[in-house]
């Protein structure tokens, strides 16, 4: 059954010179069908652009799906490689995603997930992120 969740999210993004982070927190859903988790919220840029983000996790894969100005699927499973689809209005460009650390702590109550990645472009690493995210069930 779908819940509203309060839910926290931090992405620090690591290249050779600087490291970024972000951290937002907004109001979204959280439910549980047949050992799957669900988290959806709605992200809004400074310009007003809506994003709608859509988590659906196991306990062994995690999978990012984004709708909005920017849109892309990324898939994460511990020591595996993905190739992404990345679609902005400039073009798109497809990524490799390797998961080198991946921890889901859900329950039905809410919980925490995080995932630690690089992404790659035309074989060169770009960047190192860790994503984490905390749900708490309302």
């Amino acid at each position: 059954m779908q819940s509203t969740a309060f839910i926290s999210i931090k992405g620090i993004e690591q290249t050779d010179s600087n490291e970024n982070v972000i951290e937002f927190k907004t109001n979204g859903t959280f439910e549980k069908k047949n050992d799957i988790f669900f988290i959806n919220y709605d992200e809004t840029d400074e310009e007003g652009h809506t994003t709608k983000t859509v988590i659906r996790a196991t306990s062994d894969s995690i999978a990012l799906k984004r709708d909005g100005i920017i849109s892309q699927t990324m898939l994460f499973r511990k020591n595996e490689r993905h190739l992404c689809q990345y679609n902005t209005l400039f073009g798109q460009m497809v990524l490799g995603v390797n998961t080198t650390d991946l921890i889901c702590k859900l329950t039905e109550s809410g919980g925490n997930l995080s995932i630690k990645y690089g992404l790659e472009h035309n074989g060169s690493l770009l960047s190192n992120h860790i994503l984490t995210v905390k749900v708490t069930k309302r």
